[in-house]
């Protein structure tokens, strides 16, 4: 499996493995303690890094001209990163909602109980992991165009070129 095909897919493994183990170990939403504050943390939490991923995006589409976002639409990567911002974005909104709709459910006992929890693991999971795989993504990007900025910035400015002040100490003269 290459760097590639594991980046795509590792979000859906880890969810699926975390759903089957909540699974197999018989646990339901009344085996939470604080169901309540963690189902309010998680529509924060959610809500956050959907803001901070459409900020990212409008900051990665005022980049268009850098060299780094030239190689990703040379490279046909447009794609992934569209697509992994939509997973992530897609996901947390759902997990908002589900996390909402458990509000009335959390006094649930027995096989819908059980139901319940393993489809909220594999929602969170999945959550946490699609959005860490587009902030690597984004801050391996912004890191190019620094990277980007710095060599051009170098390569422009000579020594001869630079401001250097002219300060003598008092225990020079």
């Amino acid at each position: 499996m290459n760097s590639r095909t594991w980046e795509v897919w590792y979000p859906i493994i880890f969810s699926l493995l975390c759903s089957i183990v909540v699974y197999y170990y018989k646990l339901g939403l009344n085996n939470i303690n604080n169901l309540e504050a963690i189902l309010n943390s998680t529509i924060t939490v959610s809500s956050i890094v959907i803001a901070f991923l459409g900020t990212m995006m409008s900051i990665l589409i005022s980049l268009t001209s850098a060299k780094v976002m030239k190689r990703i639409k040379d490279n046909n990567a447009q794609s992934d990163l569209t697509m992994y911002v939509k997973q992530s974005v897609i996901c947390g909104l759902l997990l908002a909602m589900y996390s909402m709709i458990l509000y009335m459910f959390q006094d649930e006992s027995g096989q819908i109980s059980r139901y319940l929890l393993v489809s909220l693991v594999f929602l969170l999971v999945f959550f946490v992991l699609s959005s860490y795989r587009i902030f690597s993504v984004i801050f391996k990007i912004l890191s190019s165009v620094l990277e980007e900025e710095v060599q051009t910035e170098s390569e422009t400015n000579t020594k001869s070129e630079r401001f250097v002040p002219d300060i003598k100490r008092e225990h020079d003269n």
